[in-house]
Parts: C-alpha cells; structure tokens; sequence
C-alpha cells in the first residue's frame, strides 16, 4: 500500500479474509491459482508493514525487503499469468496467455539475476 504500516496490516486483514472466502467458493481444481490471489497479496502486504515498523533494522528490514520482492518481482509476474491461463477454458485465448506467462518467466529469472 505505501501509506504507512496501520495501511498495510489492514489491508493485509481485508485481503486475507477475502482470499479465504474466495479459496472457500472453488469449486474447480484450476480454479485455486486464481482464488488465492488475495489470499497471496495479503501475505505481501502484511511483510510491507513489518517493514514499515521496522525501517532501519538492518538483517530484520533486509528479510522483510526480500520477502517483500520475492511477491513483487518473482511471483506476479508468472503467478498471475498462471491462475488466468489455467482459469481460461477458450484454446485461442489459452495460447494467448501462455505467450504472457513466457514472458512473465523471462521477466521473473531477469528480476532474480538482479537481485542475485
């Protein structure tokens, strides 16, 4: 959120009880990936507080930015691209987004050669 840590632990407390509730209406194996995005973003925004509480903390702010990055930089960008295209049930569109989840793959091992 990038307000202030009383921002991200509500809205982690938000995203967490929408991901359970929307985890607890699959009815759908495939459809998981998608219903847990909330669920995954909560846990992200939750780290961003603790960074907030803790911004000069050396080893204990480092872990937190990590973990915050690990969501930012290696997750969304093949997660999101993954939960749609395992949603999708038209071919065209599925081949579509399997070219986005490529280059969401790509973008994800460059972002971690970077932190690396």
């Amino acid at each position: 959120m990038c307000f202030s840590a009383t921002a991200s632990f509500t809205a982690s407390a938000v995203l967490g009880a929408v991901g359970i509730a929307c985890v607890k209406q699959v009815k759908n194996k495939q459809d998981y990936f998608l219903a847990s995005i909330p669920f995954l973003f909560a846990i992200q925004q939750f780290l961003e507080g603790f960074i907030w509480l803790f911004p000069y903390s050396g080893t204990r702010t480092l872990a937190l930015g990590y973990g915050f990055l690990f969501f930012a930089f290696l997750l969304w960008p093949t997660y999101v691209p993954l939960s749609t295209w395992s949603h999708e049930t038209d071919p065209k569109r599925k081949e579509l987004l399997k070219k986005f989840l490529l280059v969401g793959f790509f973008e994800s091992f460059y972002l971690l050669t970077v932190l690396a």
